[in-house]
Formats: structure tokens, sequence, C-alpha cells
């Protein structure tokens, strides 16, 4: 089968695309689209935004991608449609035609769309941003269902995720610098977000509170050793600091947000 490599333009953005000419063979290729990424780290203004990041995107999922800062999101959709460059790792786009679609392309409606579906891509960057659903909810929910190839999706408004039926969720942890994956809903999600998020916060509170314990231990020691210049004391001091740095600042957890 002969590949054709060409450029699409979406919303003022070029995205390279690379497909299988010809019709007959449109859905084989749908069917055996896939992004591959390995290792993926990028760096912004000297800052990591996320790192050691290995992700399998298949044809037909519908992807829900979340951050603790939109533009961490911004980067990574920027990522996958190779408009920011990666400052490690890979990215394979195995077989696809990568589309930008951008949420001044959903609020201009049917015929922006349609222009989308005329390049016949296999995969769809949707960055919903701010826009509100229900203005064009419906319209929306036809173009993706109607879709049948991979989706990877992004907005700050919840009735428009929920509309776009997502089978999986990523979540791009600032704190941590990871992605994690879900493979939940939109509804289920947010109840597992939860969840994982209270857990944070008790082992946050509970590795804080033995901190401040083994700091008061070591300020009142090393002032009873001052007094008393003690070798022995010396000793334990530093083995008790050196306990402090080794199970708890090096693996200290970073602070959580506060529940909403």
């Amino acid at each position: 089968m002969a590949a054709l490599s060409n450029t699409l333009q979406v919303s003022n953005r070029f995205v390279t695309c690379r497909a299988v000419v010809g019709r007959k063979n449109y859905l084989q290729v749908v069917l055996n689209t896939m992004i591959v990424i390995k290792g993926l780290r990028v760096d912004v203004l000297g800052e990591t935004v996320f790192e050691k990041v290995n992700l399998v995107i298949r044809s037909g999922e519908r992807i829900g991608v979340f951050g603790t800062r939109p533009s961490d999101v911004t980067t990574f959709l920027g990522v996958i449609v190779d408009d920011v460059e990666a400052d490690g790792g890979t990215v394979t786009r195995e077989g696809e035609r990568v589309a930008y679609v951008s949420s001044k392309t959903l609020a201009e409606g049917t015929e922006s769309l349609a222009r989308v579906l005329h390049a016949r891509p296999t995969f769809l960057v949707i960055d919903g941003g701010t826009i509100v659903a229900p203005v064009n909810a419906e319209e929306i929910k036809r173009f993706i269902k109607g879709f049948r190839g991979g989706i990877l999706i992004a907005s700050e408004d919840p009735q428009f995720m929920q509309a776009a039926n997502l089978t999986r969720v990523l979540e791009i942890d600032a704190a941590t610098r990871t992605i994690g994956s879900y493979t939940k809903n939109y509804s289920d999600y947010l109840i597992e977000r939860e969840k994982n998020q209270e857990r944070i916060r008790e082992a946050y509170e509970k590795q804080q509170k033995e901190k401040r314990r083994l700091e008061d231990w070591l300020t009142q020691k090393r002032e009873e050793a001052n007094k008393d210049r003690s070798p022995e004391k010396g000793a334990t001091i530093r083995a008790k600091a050196k306990y402090l740095q080794r199970e708890i600042l090096d693996k200290e957890i970073p602070k959580p947000a506060e529940p909403e």
C-alpha cells in the first residue's frame, strides 16, 4: 500500500498527517491506528512538566486528559500533534492521520467539523478548552460518536467531557510529574480521583506528623548534647538525622491540593 505524507490545517494550526491513500483501505488504517509513547519527557522554561511517560493509545479509544495545571494538558496535546518538541523519549504515530480540533472549531459548528472529517483523519486531538456545553453539545456528541478512530480530548467543562463517552482518562500530576491512566468513564474517574486524593492527603499528613516529631526530637537532643558534650549522644543524633533524611525528606510527599 502506498503512503502519503501531507499537512492538514485546522483552526490555524498545521499538523503533519500520514495516511494510506484510497477509500478501500481507510477502514483498515483506522482499525490499525495507534500512538505509542515511550519514556517521554517535556521541559518548559527549565521545569520538567512530565517524565518517564509510557503509554499506548489504540484506535477507537476515547480518552480524556486532565491535569492539575491546564497548561500541562495543552503541552501534552501539543506533543501528540507534534507542535511541542519532546526533551526525551519518543512518540510514534503508526499509520495515522492526526487532526487537531480546537474549541474555536467546535464553536463554529457543523461546517468546521465537516472540514475536519473531509480530510479523513484516523485520530482526533480535541482541545475543548472552556467551551460551554450545552451550546452545541448534541452536535459535538454526534460528531464524536460517528468518528471511528481514536480521540484524545480535553475540556474544562464537565458537561462536555461527560458527553464525550470516555473509555479512559489520563491525569497529569504536576507534583509528581507523571501521567496516570484510569480505565474509567468520566463519572467513575471523578469518584476514583477523589478517593486517590484522599489517600494522598492522609499519607501526606501522616508523613508530616512524623517529620515534625523527628525534627522536634533532634532539636531537643542537640540542645542536650551541646550542654553535656556527650559523644554518645552525638552519635545517636547523627544516626537519627540520617534516618530523617533517608526515610522522610528523600521520600517527602508533595503537598496535595485542598479538596474542592
